[in-house]
């Protein structure tokens, strides 16, 4: 019988594992931050700078070639830092204080990378199967004259989309420890906790959505005469905002990524040996 994934006492222990480890991995979230800082700095700087050369270009204000490009640089290296940031601290949370920390690449982090690259090919091919199917269940709904039979095949296709989705990204805390998983071994993993790993995915996502909608209720100005509009606030505002909101995205994608790294740990520590089958005795004549 495959083991059930506990919901709750997963999102708990998710929880657990930010404020335990979370020290830790302070230093490699404040280069993030600080990286993102450089992002916003370059692109005011460099619009502030075509200004000062061009005033008529304050209504246009926006970052310049040089300044996107200078941009799309630091983004890179935000990237390059994020993976192993993200792999070190799902080992923590999978293998203890004991596991490696750290900004290099070494064998788990080209995993996760090939792992990501595996997973996104196939979403892609599940994508493209889904939109044929589509195409062939809207010809068939047109010639019997049944829209209710495309919509409910449509239906099943997305379903059965989102189930694959969630099922094969346990591939990914996997890799961060250096476990190499098939599409069918994540598949084989993950049986029968379709909709529990959709809700450890869904539910430390919750603070962000929230927090998200309540921004743009604070933000905008819903009964404007010429439709909703953005309020003028105050500088000190925005910034206090994107603050609060850049701490609530860190504390959800630290959540998530343990979440994840939990499920992996649960399922992977339940799976069922290998039956093994009895060494033949050799018949001595």
């Amino acid at each position: 019988m495959t083991e059930k994934l506990p919901v709750l006492s997963t999102i708990g222990e998710a929880w657990k594992s930010v404020k335990q480890h979370g020290r830790r991995m302070l230093p490699y979230v404040g280069l993030l931050i600080l990286l993102g800082l450089c992002m916003q700095g370059i692109s005011f700087a460099s619009g502030f700078w075509d200004v000062m050369i061009d005033p008529e270009r304050m209504k246009d204000f926006h970052p310049n070639g040089f300044g996107m490009l200078s941009m799309l640089l630091v983004e890179l290296v935000a990237i390059i830092a994020l993976i192993p940031t993200i792999t070190s601290f799902q080992r923590l949370v999978v293998q203890g204080n004991e596991a490696r920390v750290g900004l290099a690449y070494k064998r788990e982090e080209w995993l996760v990378v090939r792992s990501a690259f595996t997973l996104f090919f196939s979403y892609i091919g599940l994508l493209v199967a889904l939109l044929i199917l589509e195409f062939i269940t809207i010809a068939l709904a047109s010639a019997l004259k049944a829209g209710w039979l495309a919509a409910i095949l449509n239906i099943a296709g997305l379903i059965f989309l989102f189930v694959v989705v969630f099922r094969l990204t346990l591939m990914l805390p996997a890799a961060a420890v250096g476990d190499r998983l098939s599409l069918k071994a994540c598949l084989r993993l993950s049986k029968s906790n379709s909709l529990r790993l959709f809700a450890v995915a869904l539910l430390p996502l919750l603070p962000l959505i929230v927090s998200q909608l309540g921004l743009e209720v604070m933000i905008i100005d819903f009964n404007h005469p010429g439709g909703p509009k953005l309020m003028t606030l105050p500088t000190w505002v925005w910034v206090s905002g994107g603050l609060v909101f850049s701490v609530i995205y860190f504390i959800t994608m630290a959540l998530t990524s343990a979440a994840w790294a939990l499920a992996y740990r649960h399922l992977k520590g339940n799976e069922p040996a290998p039956e093994v089958l009895p060494e033949p005795v050799p018949i001595t004549p």
